[in-house]
């Protein structure tokens, strides 16, 4: 049995389905999610390890810049630059 509960959403053979409008949406959206040749989409894991990289270049800059090693803080902004512009190319998603 299919009906819209008290708040809106439609409950379709007992899975609760959250923002379509009408019952065919609802129906829709559900064969569409268990089709098995849907593709796979999540996140892309470089992004976090190239954030990951950043804030360990941060750290060792600031260890640098207190030491006054200016060559090691220019190397330092070298590879967050590059590591920057890695990061600007990434794309969000990865799909499967």
């Amino acid at each position: 049995m299919n009906y819209q509960d008290d708040f809106g959403q439609w409950v379709i053979d007992g899975r609760t389905v959250a923002g379509p409008a009408t019952e065919g949406e609802a129906i829709a959206l559900l064969a569409e999610m268990d089709d098995p040749n849907r593709p796979i989409v999540e996140k892309n894991p470089r992004i976090f390890e190239i954030k990951k990289e950043l804030e360990e270049l941060d750290q060792k800059s600031i260890r640098a810049l207190r030491a006054g090693e200016s060559e090691r803080l220019s190397d330092l902004e070298s590879q967050a630059i590059t590591l920057r512009a890695e990061l600007a190319n990434e794309p969000e998603t990865i799909t499967h």
